[in-house]
């Protein structure tokens, strides 16, 4: 889902060292049990194969893997990805400048969890009556992951956004929709139900050290320099934008209780014409407004 902007993002002179023409380099990863990603296995007694505050700790692990040095300069996401930048922003403020978060928000919404899983239901085929392990990971594959697509589609994209439906006519927005469509449709249903039920049940207001349980990290307390909340105006009918405004407003309340205290600048952008992935329906002005916060 970068790919519209990730070519601007690489001509992007890096602000750090001033006039020699330096570049960002940019990693990309496909998250656990996503795309080229697969589910790990178990662990004794565990469920849960994926939680908002694993997926950032994956982040740190592949720097670490590669020898990224940290902090880096940005790290960037979008839904599932932006609250994975939060909890990266909790957990491992030293290691980032700055964060990047797109359409998400920093708890699950009010109603959410039983949309989740009525989204599970509809791509793994128990709406359908299929029972057996197989039968669901098969109808799933053949029909369930496709219906997903189909309304998930519709929800990214709503009536307004440049990629939306009716613009039948509009060859961008039906290659777009298409390519979005065949990613949706290509995730494996495990990946798929334990991502939706990270997305279900989570926090990153406040989450304990990985290094110590009984240290307890807060959001508005991170090292993070700076931090950008980004939204479509049309994701959620307003209701994503007003939630990450409403972020702002209360971090900014928190910083200016905190005296003496280092806090990051948090700013908020609100794109036109986009829905739940602005990267994708109006990639110049998302560009545009990244550009000029990585920059800045």
């Amino acid at each position: 889902m970068w790919s519209y902007v990730v070519p601007v993002l690489l001509d992007l002179p890096s602000s750090i060292k001033d006039g020699d023409g330096t570049t960002y380099n940019i990693l990309l990863h496909s998250q656990r049990g996503h795309g080229f990603s697969t589910l790990p296995p178990p662990a004794e007694g565990q469920e849960r194969l994926t939680t908002i505050p694993l997926l950032a700790t994956d982040i740190v692990n592949l720097l670490e893997a590669i020898n990224i040095s940290t902090p880096v300069h940005s790290v960037i996401g979008v839904s599932q990805g932006g609250a994975a930048a939060l909890a990266f922003a909790t957990l491992y403020g030293d290691k980032t400048r700055s964060i990047v978060v797109c359409d998400t928000a920093a708890q699950t919404p009010a109603g959410n969890n039983e949309a989740w899983e009525e989204r599970i239901r509809l791509a793994s085929g128990k709406l359908a009556g299929a029972a057996s392990p197989a039968d669901l990971e098969e109808y799933a594959q053949q029909i369930g992951m496709r219906k997903l697509a189909e309304v998930t589609v519709s929800r990214w994209f709503p009536e307004g956004s440049a990629c939306h439906g009716s613009l039948s006519g509009n060859e961008t927005a039906n290659v777009r929709t298409f390519w979005v469509k065949e990613m949706i449709s290509r995730t494996s249903l495990n990946g798929f139900i334990h991502g939706a039920r990270a997305l279900g049940s989570y926090d990153v207001l406040a989450l304990p050290s990985p290094l110590d349980h009984g240290n307890i990290k807060t959001l508005f307390t991170t090292n993070v320099a700076k931090v950008l909340l980004l939204a479509g105006k049309l994701d959620g009918g307003g209701k994503v934008g007003n939630g990450l405004r409403a972020l702002r407003e209360t971090w900014k309340e928190t910083i200016k209780r905190a005296e003496g205290q280092s806090y990051p600048s948090v700013g908020f952008v609100e794109l036109d014409n986009s829905g739940h992935l602005p990267m994708v329906d109006s990639p110049q002005a998302f560009c545009g407004a990244v550009v000029s916060f990585l920059s800045s």
